[in-house]
């Protein structure tokens, strides 16, 4: 396939899932995700909340200190908070899931074959085990770009949100790298049948053959979700000082709406271009 052709099938991938937009079942596991999300960015954003102060507080007094737990530092801490629930709660159990049930979704439309959501439901639960190794292998190596380099250059950037700012695009591309490394695993895992190992092997073959092309799965929709992130962090205390500190909050519920669809390009992406690349 030359560099014309795979433009082209790429744009047609990317038409196809403006198409899936109509298909509510196409996006549902994204939506009960998204849910999720938004009830415990409730609970986490009111702190009077007695299930805050009994439970959510406990949990996230270990990885911050007490001090951020008030007006109107919190709004600096919130983003964090969420992140921690995000990543760390529903990561290895709903997020796993939804995107198992929604890749074994897309890929049965691309097939023109319509298994009900149950179906995928169960074999994503099935497959459950590898799913939460590949997501524990996935996360380790995301902090490993991400996290540790940018604990590294936080003295650095103090006090410098703007070079703050490019550290943490720099990273985040370094670390859409690592996703678009393993972007066919679990389409390969839940349509193809393939093991953890050989699922892991085809993604690394199938983007060493199509880098850009599998890059750019990864990088037009992660663009969007980097300018969140910039918003509710690294400008959030310029927000705070100038502007309502409110605007942070509706921030995040605003990425958690847009995420549905993010998510739906993504891995709807993924699936269709692993059926079209794979030998």
């Amino acid at each position: 396939m030359n560099k014309l052709e795979k433009v082209n099938l790429f744009i047609s991938i990317y038409i196809a899932q403006f198409l899936n937009i109509f298909r509510i079942s196409a996006w549902l596991p994204f939506l009960v995700l998204g849910i999720l999300q938004l009830i415990g960015l409730i609970i986490i954003t009111n702190l009077n909340l007695p299930v805050f102060k009994t439970v959510v507080f406990p949990v996230l007094n270990i990885f911050m200190p007490e001090r951020l737990f008030h007006y109107p530092i919190y709004y600096l801490a919130a983003p964090q908070a969420f992140s921690i629930y995000d990543t760390l709660i529903l990561g290895p159990t709903v997020s796993v899931l939804a995107i198992g049930i929604a890749i074994c979704r897309l890929g049965g439309f691309h097939e023109r074959r319509f298994d009900s959501l149950s179906v995928c439901r169960k074999k994503a639960v099935e497959n459950y085990g590898k799913l939460l190794i590949f997501w524990a292998i996935q996360t380790a190596l995301l902090f490993a770009v991400i996290l540790i380099p940018a604990n590294f250059m936080e003295p650095y950037a103090y006090g410098s949100p703007r070079f703050a700012a490019i550290v943490k695009i720099i990273l985040q591309l370094a670390g859409f790298v690592v996703s678009a490394l393993l972007i066919y695993a679990i389409p390969a895992m839940l349509v193809g049948g393939k093991s953890l190992r050989d699922s892991i092997g085809q993604s690394l073959k199938l983007f060493f053959r199509n880098p850009i092309f599998t890059y750019f799965i990864i990088l037009l929709p992660g663009t969007i979700k980097i300018c969140f992130d910039l918003l509710t962090t690294n400008f959030a205390q310029y927000i705070i000082t100038r502007d309502n500190p409110e605007i942070i909050i509706w921030t995040l519920f605003i990425s958690i709406g847009t995420n549905v669809f993010l998510n739906l390009f993504i891995y709807g992406t993924a699936v269709y271009s692993y059926k079209e690349l794979s030998p």
